[in-house]
């Protein structure tokens, strides 16, 4: 994936599931699920 096809959001974690998944409130309400990254996982980042 090229950096041109990256979209970048601000918002606020409001849900942490298991497996490093988690829902995102975006500042335009909208409500995105993520996950981390695999260094972020390794490297026992928090978010």
């Amino acid at each position: 994936m090229s950096r041109d096809d990256l979209i970048q959001l601000e918002g606020v974690v409001t849900k942490a599931m298991g497996g490093g998944m988690m829902e995102i409130q975006c500042e335009n309400e909208l409500i995105i699920r993520g996950v981390l990254s695999g260094r972020m996982k390794k490297h026992r980042i928090r978010v």
